[in-house]
């Protein structure tokens, strides 16, 4: 159990982390991805941190899309860092330069990836691809897919060693399990059984020294497994005493256990050099608008949200989810995307419905869609300046219905083939009501069919950001399906 007497408490002002996706420990420092930038959190006796690489901004001309993943390179002298759009970055601390790894558009790459996490071994460094289902090795500045025998579509997460770990889902709705890939051709090592009770397991870390565990995060990230490297066999767990403190990520270094919550970092066992331990800032009571899109009080706040199609579900398909990337914008995928309704593909007959009561604030009654010569400009351009510009993005979202809920929630509803007769500007609508029907509007696809993916874009915003921004793909399942009461 941690607690206050074996555990040593680094804490930071309020909102410093609010939802630390992944962290790495170099010295007395620590690397940490949060809110889609990497921060620099200084583990003294009086702990601070700062943004080594803010939000949208650029290395190389290449501009940064929503951190999603970090790893130490195999001689740990660099950082590797991976966005949402696909790129990868470099970052040498020892003297602040960055560059450009891979980029998103390689020749090789497939146009529908979707890159979630990094990892090294040695001078290798490999990439996990859940949409295609397949690893990317890069080495010597080349890449090649490796052979991997197990279905990688939808995985979790995985970690690098002389073997591979990853947490793989036995098909779409089927359950994680762990497994063990041995070295090329990488197949399921029949000696690695891992408990049966693994919870909601969410991340991986292995320890890579002599000797070194594998560590899984599970239990809605209330408990740490640490499991043998190489039977699987349980070898202790970890929990807070605090049964309200969340383990977002974890590291091991020097024999020493670093987990990161929010505004804490926590080092088990303690140590005995560091300052005395500070009362973390009682958080005050907020509304939604003053919440960035990844604080977890949000999904307490957020109206009870109906489904936007009758008869559809939520996708298990994380390429359909806020935060997978869209190579052919150049950019990150910042709503939901809804193909079917009970079992049927979606048609121009297929009513949208508001998912909250509501004021309408937009109505395109009088949508023109883009030339394809001015289509193929707009594209061009995003691929240019290596992301999607807003009145881009705005374009692309073709013929769009906006319902304002109060409180800084707005939902949009995009790709419409029509609008719903009566609808205006400043309205009240009601949970459920018509708004318009599914279309394709502002899709490439448009241009080579008037029914070629159909379907409909919902884009639930909170403030400035969207819901699902700043977590990881299995989070970002989870949220939605808490957000529309279970998702079916």
């Amino acid at each position: 159990m941690l607690d206050e007497h074996n555990t040593t408490a680094y804490t930071l002002p309020a909102a410093s982390l609010i939802h630390p996706l992944r962290l790495v420990i170099r010295g007395s420092d620590a690397y940490v991805l949060d809110t889609g930038e990497l921060k620099l959190v200084d583990l003294t006796a009086r702990p601070s941190w700062r943004s080594i690489l803010p939000p949208d901004d650029t290395v190389e001309g290449v501009v940064v899309q929503e951190l999603a993943d970090i790893a130490l390179s195999g001689d740990k002298n660099s950082l590797l860092l991976l966005d949402r759009a696909g790129n990868l970055f470099r970052y040498l601390p020892h003297d602040g330069s960055w560059q450009v790894e891979r980029s998103a558009h390689m020749p090789e790459a497939n146009s529908r990836q979707h890159l979630i996490s990094v990892g090294a071994r040695n001078d290798e460094t490999f990439l996990l691809d859940t949409n295609v289902g397949q690893i990317w090795r890069h080495q010597d500045g080349q890449a090649e897919v490796i052979s991997v025998e197990i279905d990688l579509r939808e995985s979790v997460d995985f970690a690098m060693g002389e073997d591979i770990y990853v947490l793989a889902q036995e098909g779409y709705r089927g359950p994680l399990r762990l497994q063990k890939l041995g070295r090329l051709p990488s197949r399921p090592q029949t000696g690695f059984s891992p408990p049966s009770d693994l919870t909601d397991p969410s991340l991986l870390f292995l320890d890579q020294e002599a000797g070194g565990h594998l560590y899984v995060i599970d239990k809605g990230h209330q408990r740490l497994r640490v499991l043998d490297r190489e039977s699987g066999a349980s070898v202790r767990q970890y929990l807070f005493a605090d049964d309200g403190m969340e383990i977002r990520s974890i590291y091991k270094d020097e024999g020493r256990l670093y987990l990161a919550t929010r505004d804490a970092i926590y080092v088990y066992p303690s140590e005995p050099s560091a300052a005395a331990r500070a009362e973390p800032t009682p958080r005050p009571a907020v509304g939604l608008s003053s919440l960035p899109p990844h604080d977890s009080s949000i999904l307490e706040l957020l109206p009870p949200l109906a489904l936007p199609i009758s008869g559809t579900m939520l996708s298990d398909m994380a390429f359909r989810l806020p935060g997978a990337p869209r190579s052919y914008r150049y950019g990150v995928h910042e709503g939901i995307d809804f193909y079917s309704a009970a079992g049927q593909a979606v048609t121009s007959d297929t009513p949208v419905l508001s998912v909250a009561e509501g004021e309408v604030i937009r109505v395109d009654r009088e949508y023109e869609a883009p030339s394809a010569e001015e289509m193929e400009e707009i594209l061009s351009h995003a691929q240019a300046v290596y992301h999607t510009p807003e009145d881009t993005l705005d374009v692309l979202r073709g013929r769009q219905v906006w319902i304002d809920h109060g409180d800084g929630l707005v939902s949009r509803y995009c790709h419409l083939s029509a609008v719903a007769d009566d609808l205006e500007v400043g309205q009240w609508v009601e949970k459920g009501q018509i708004l318009g029907h599914v279309g394709n509007s502002g899709t490439p696809a448009s241009y080579y069919g008037q029914g070629l993916e159909m379907h409909l874009h919902l884009g639930i915003r909170i403030g400035g950001g969207y819901l699902g921004q700043y977590l990881r793909p299995i989070e970002v399942r989870r949220w939605l399906k808490q957000a529309f009461g279970g998702g079916a």
